[in-house]
């Protein structure tokens, strides 16, 4: 499930490019399992990986984001074919740094989905221009938790 709709509401998901595998359901069998960070760990979590998202944005290259996912979406996506999914932020030049300066909300608070182990964090920044809403979900990887799902949307 991919879409991109208008500036007034933009909403992109970045799951997986094909579209035919769902990293939602394909959970790795040797997959970590970790604890639900703290409040603070997932602000710090979800603030690095919209500080990324944002630098992509800006830079119209989205290398140092695709370097920081969870080897699941890496393994199925490139740094263009991000910057083509993100395309529609680039073109309408969407200002994104300051979520590097807002604290996000966290709600409803965050949850491991059962059925694979991920991090499923969702919420939004109050920024001056708009709302950004976000979900993004988090893969047990080597310990640490990194990025499997990205949802974007802006609400004025």
């Amino acid at each position: 499930m991919n879409r991109i709709l208008s500036y007034s509401g933009i909403a992109l998901t970045a799951v997986l490019l094909t579209g035919c595998i769902s990293i939602e359901t394909t959970p790795s069998p040797s997959a970590d399992r970790l604890p639900i960070p703290s409040e603070t760990a997932q602000i710090n979590l979800v603030n690095g990986t919209m500080a990324l998202f944002a630098d992509g944005v800006a830079a119209k290259d989205f290398t140092t984001f695709y370097d920081n996912l969870g080897s699941l979406w890496h393994a199925q996506t490139t740094p263009a074919q991000l910057r083509s999914l993100f395309t529609v932020f680039i073109d309408r030049e969407i200002p994104m740094q300051g979520v590097k300066t807002t604290t996000p909300t966290i709600t409803p608070p965050a949850s491991i989905d059962d059925s694979n182990g991920f991090l499923v964090v969702q919420g939004n920044y109050a920024l001056p221009e708009f709302h950004l809403v976000f979900t993004v979900k988090y893969q047990p990887q080597d310990g640490a938790w990194k990025l499997a799902y990205f949802n974007a949307e802006t609400e004025k």
